[in-house]
C-alpha cells in the first residue's frame, strides 16, 4: 500500500481567478506543468486531447479541477492539494524511465511562483491525513504555521 503524489501549495486566488487558470492550464502557458503532462502522455493515450475541467462535486467550499494523466488540484480559501497518480516511493527513489523528481519538483515551482506562495510542502505519509482534513473540512488559516 502507498500513497499518490501530494504536495500543498498556498494560493491567494478568487474563485473566478481560479476558472481563469482553467484557461491557463488548457493553453499549455506553464511550461513545466505541460513538459510534466507531456512525460505522462504516452502512459495515457487517452488523455492526448484532454482538456482541464471543474470537478462539479464541492466538498466544503473547495473547487477541483481534474487535468490529463490524473493530475488533480483541489482549492481551499487559502491552500491548493496538488495530487498526482506517481507514488511517494516512485517520487523518493526517482526509478522511472524519466527523472519523476525533477519534473514534479519544477511543476510545484511553477505553480508555487505562480499562486505567489509562502510556501510548499510535500506531505509526509503520517501528516497527509490531518492536512486534507485542514484543507477539506477545517477553517483555513492564513499560515501553515498557525495550524
Amino acid at each position: 500500500m502507498g500513497r499518490d503524489f501530494t504536495a500543498y501549495l498556498g494560493h491567494s486566488l478568487k474563485e473566478n481567478e481560479i476558472f481563469e487558470f482553467i484557461n491557463v492550464l488548457n493553453t499549455g502557458e506553464l511550461k513545466a506543468t505541460n513538459e510534466f503532462i507531456q512525460q505522462f502522455l504516452p502512459y495515457n493515450p487517452e488523455d492526448k486531447d484532454f482538456k482541464w475541467k471543474v470537478n462539479t462535486f464541492r466538498l466544503g467550499g473547495t473547487i477541483s479541477l481534474d487535468g490529463p494523466c490524473g493530475l488533480k488540484f483541489t482549492f481551499s480559501e487559502h491552500v491548493c492539494m496538488v495530487r498526482h497518480y506517481t507514488r511517494w516511493l516512485t517520487f523518493l527513489l526517482n526509478d522511472l524511465e524519466f527523472d519523476i523528481r525533477t519534473t514534479l519538483r519544477n511543476m510545484i515551482r511553477e505553480l508555487a511562483g505562480y499562486f505567489g506562495s509562502s510556501f510548499s510542502i510535500y506531505a509526509r505519509i503520517v501528516a497527509q491525513e490531518s492536512l486534507e482534513l485542514w484543507i477539506l473540512c477545517g477553517k483555513m488559516k492564513m499560515r501553515i504555521s498557525i495550524v
